[in-house]
């Protein structure tokens, strides 16, 4: 468990000025506003102070800051990581607020599933909106003094959004967040040393659509469970992610829909095409399919065989993985593809 002293997020409860290079390109510069984070849905707050006994409608800041610092059972509430989910702007806070409906069973509160709480995991969606007051800001310090993964979702168009995602990203980075990435949509026009990215104290990933993979909103819907939430399904966790992304300069991500018992190969084909593997060092391949979907392990085996026969000799290794989506149809299969370069 995270232990430390929390910190207030500046621009969560109001207004921040900063200065920051806009353009693609060239050393213009402008003052921006980095508008505030409001909640899309966190239940970490009424956690923490129904474990302390407190009100969290008239608990003071101060009696939320110790009931987060406090030891209990984490299994209590879920996986125990307190993943983040961050959309800025208008195309980022739409795909946040499209997270609940495609993955229900973390938030069966929302759905009716009051059978489910208990087991539920937990994830805290935030995203840019109209100022708030230190209620919002006091959730968002609660929800970064546990955080141990966090995604930035923005579009690489919007030069406001790349403004306040340095700061943002600066700010998870000063929490001691421990894997911090920014998921990047739009990203075929900007370089991988535009003056924007130099400021980011966190890895990219880039979003590829194309000819018959899903559209962005979907690769980015696809790709949330192996960044923040694959630990519960495997072996694997946050380190596994975190050390090739550090390692390499840029990432790219795309997602292919696969029907059995059709011939895996040309979605592998697709999907690959899309992100363009050569000279990748490393690659994060994970299908996201209903419960018990695979008639055997060797199924699932040989599936992750022909990602690793179709990928380039050149690259350095992958991991394959299930992530088990019970709203799922069950002949329904997406992979989800993430491509790491130098």
């Amino acid at each position: 468990m995270k232990r430390r002293t929390l910190l207030q997020g500046a621009g969560a409860g109001g207004a921040f000025y900063l200065r920051n290079a806009l353009g693609f390109s060239g050393n213009e510069t402008e003052t921006t506003m980095v508008r505030p984070l409001v909640p899309v849905f966190d239940r970490l707050p009424q956690t923490l102070a129904t474990h302390a006994g407190l009100s969290l409608a008239s608990a003071t800041p101060d009696q939320l800051a110790m009931a987060s610092s406090a030891t209990f059972d984490s299994t209590a509430i879920g996986r125990g990581v307190w993943p983040l989910v961050i959309g800025l702007g208008k195309t980022g806070g739409r795909i946040v607020d499209q997270i609940p409906a495609r993955f229900p069973e973390l938030f069966p509160e929302l759905f009716g599933f009051h059978h489910l709480e208990d087991g539920a995991g937990d994830l805290g969606l935030y995203r840019t909106g109209l100022a708030s007051g230190a209620t919002t800001a006091t959730g968002l310090d609660l929800r970064l003094a546990r955080c141990s993964g966090a995604v930035l979702i923005l579009d690489a168009t919007d030069s406001r959004v790349r403004a306040e995602a340095t700061h943002w990203a600066g700010l998870l980075a000063a929490a001691g967040v421990y894997l911090r990435v920014l998921v990047v949509l739009n990203a075929s026009g900007i370089r991988h040393d535009d003056p924007w990215r130099a400021g980011l104290q966190a890895p990219v990933i880039e979003v590829q659509q194309g000819a018959n993979t899903l559209d962005q909103t979907g690769i980015v819907l696809v790709l949330l469970p192996g960044l923040l939430m694959l630990q519960s399904n495997s072996s694997h966790d946050f380190a596994d992610t975190q050390g090739p992304l550090t390692r390499t300069r840029f990432a790219r991500t795309t997602a292919v829909r696969w029907t059995p018992p059709e011939d895996p190969g040309p979605a592998i084909a697709t999907a690959y095409a899309a992100v363009s593997p050569h000279r990748c060092r490393y690659a994060h391949i994970w299908v996201n399919a209903p419960r018990f979907a695979f008639t055997s392990w060797a199924e699932r085996d040989a599936i992750s065989r022909r990602f690793g026969e179709a990928l380039p000799d050149d690259a350095d290794g992958y991991w394959f993985e299930p992530w088990w989506c019970p709203n799922m149809s069950a002949a329904e299969r997406v992979f989800s593809v993430t491509m790491m370069y130098d």
